[in-house]
């Protein structure tokens, strides 16, 4: 309610107005005001309430809740809300809502478009960045393996994945003399 109409109605209550046309006066504000939020609510304000969500200014994309609180950003732009809230870029690099640039990842990890991995054992990320292994492959020191995948020292002698007491003693034991 604008302060006029208020003024206008507390002027009647003082001069003895009767209760009706005082009341429509209170009704009819009451509805200005309902109609205001609504229509500030549908136009993507928050209308003036506690509590909602506030609309961020232009040149931010999105709401993200940074320490705790709600600050506006650009995902499109913004190395911790990269894309989306939330989506850190470990190269602290973010371009159009998509994490590029080297470098920034921890040792012996690679940046493959903005993802940190492990090029020793990444499925997608074989050996290189975009190097993906086929379906049922493995991973294994940079190189694409077989469903079956030798891992000497785990205490198991599998011979099916090529392991005999000559390649994994450790598992297999001593070769016969």
């Amino acid at each position: 309610m604008d302060e006029s109409r208020f003024d206008a109605i507390t002027r009647e209550m003082a001069a003895g107005a009767p209760r009706r046309a005082v009341l429509k006066g209170v009704a009819a504000g009451l509805a200005a005001l309902v109609g205001a939020r609504a229509s500030a609510a549908a136009a993507g304000g928050d209308g003036g309430g506690r509590g909602r969500r506030p609309c961020c200014p232009s040149g931010y994309t999105a709401l993200c809740t940074i320490a705790g609180r709600p600050t506006c950003t650009n995902t499109t732009s913004d190395p911790d809300n990269c894309g989306a809230c939330g989506t850190v870029c470990p190269s602290g690099v973010c371009t159009a809502g998509v994490c590029s640039g080297g470098g920034g990842c921890p040792s012996g990890t690679t940046d493959c478009n903005g993802v940190c991995v492990d090029l020793s054992t990444d499925e997608s990320n074989c050996g290189t960045c975009g190097t993906p292994c086929g379906s049922g492959e493995t991973c294994v020191a940079g190189l694409c393996t077989g469903s079956v995948v030798s891992v000497c020292g785990d205490g198991i002698c599998d011979f099916a994945a090529g392991e005999d007491c000559s390649t994994c003693p450790e598992d297999c034991g001593p070769c016969p003399a």
